[in-house]
């Protein structure tokens, strides 16, 4: 709708006449409003949401609205105004159709709201292995392993050299690439005295360490778990742990041709070095028979010293699994027997009081 306002005498044509119209009133309002008349307009609804009912149902409706129009004339001082309102008749068909499980496309505007969707990933994670060239070691917290100079490695406590926290724990598991000695010196002055530290090696030979634990400790294998767990209260400050691989005669990686054989035996300087360790490795697809021909085993008294076979030439000799595979222990009065590998790999350890000893042991291929 168009309002004009008009001084004295003047002339206008409303834009939906067809015909021309003089008017002329002094400060006149006029309205120029559409003539009556009858506008369709198909108006088609779309729901943008997904509606589901059991049936499809089309309901075409006609509405129909009656033109209204009125007159008002309101007169103040000196200003005469005059409105016309008119309501212009519509006929609008509208179209609803419900579709079941039916999802209507929208043909107007929308706004779409962008959706996070989170999805929690399990994750691994890896601890951290350190190779060297005695061996390879895993590392569970916050120790770390230095290495100080060729075969001398140094373990550090947690968050070294400050406070490591209540209740923290680290782990550190050794695993050999050849037979060796592992000296173990403690540093453990600031230890705290309800802190719990515990070495493992094989055969179920391990000790506990306090901050009075000062002497060094000589293990016959490399092969070695260190666990770690600071107190809830009162814990200490922080720890070291020197590691040293060391070497002798009786250390050795033997290599069994085909169709070989061989001994095993003590040195000479067994009783100031009473620790003895071979790998044993025969050709893929053939076996290793052991036999022992001379074991003197009274002096072994099975908690610290004693003769372990693995026939399945692990190097742990099977402690992550509390040497659940392979082994065979003999000590004090026990008889020895002959024994047959697994696969193609043996290994035997010995470790004994600082005492002459007698030992003697062949092996062939089968």
């Amino acid at each position: 709708m168009s309002s004009f306002i008009y001084y004295h005498f003047q002339y206008f044509k409303c834009p939906n006449y067809n015909s021309r119209h003089y008017i002329s009133y002094y400060f006149t309002n006029y309205h120029c409003t559409t003539t009556p008349s009858t506008t369709t307009t198909p108006s088609t609804t779309t729901t943008p949401s997904t509606t589901t009912t059991p049936s499809t149902t089309t309901t075409p409706s006609t509405t129909t609205t009656s033109s209204t129009t009125s007159l008002t004339t309101t007169t103040s001082t000196g200003f005469t105004t005059t409105s016309v309102k008119t309501t212009t008749p519509t006929t609008s068909p509208t179209i609803t159709t419900i579709l079941s499980s039916t999802t209507t496309p929208t043909n107007t505007p929308s706004t779409t709201t962008p959706t996070t969707i989170t999805t929690k990933i399990p994750t691994t994670t890896l601890s951290p292995v350190i190779v060297t060239p005695d061996f390879n070691a895993t590392i569970t917290g916050r120790c770390t392993l230095l290495t100080i100079s060729p075969s001398h490695y140094q373990l550090l406590s947690p968050n070294y050299p400050r406070r490591y926290k209540p209740n923290e724990r680290c782990k550190i598991v050794i695993m050999p690439k050849k037979p060796r000695l592992m000296q173990v010196t403690p540093g453990l002055k600031r230890l705290g005295a309800d802190d719990w530290l515990l070495l493992k090696s094989p055969y179920k030979n391990s000790i506990t360490l306090t901050k009075k634990s000062r002497k060094s400790e000589t293990f016959p294998s490399t092969a070695m778990v260190i666990n770690f767990r600071a107190a809830e209260k009162e814990q200490g400050r922080n720890f070291t742990i020197d590691l040293e691989v060391l070497d002798n005669k009786c250390n050795r990686v033997i290599t069994v041709p085909e169709g070989g054989s061989g001994t095993l035996r003590l040195p000479k300087n067994f009783a100031s070095q009473p620790r003895c360790e071979w790998w044993l490795k025969a050709p893929i697809g053939r076996k290793i028979q052991l036999k022992f021909e001379e074991a003197d085993l009274r002096r072994l008294d099975c908690k610290k010293h004693y003769v372990v076979v693995n026939t399945q030439g692990l190097p742990d000799y099977d402690m992550a699994n509390r040497y659940a595979t392979g082994n065979n222990r003999f000590c004090k009065n026990e008889a020895v027997k002959n024994l047959t590998s697994v696969d193609n790999r043996m290994n035997v350890l010995i470790n004994a009081r600082p005492t002459k000893m007698n030992f003697r042991a062949t092996y062939d291929l089968v």
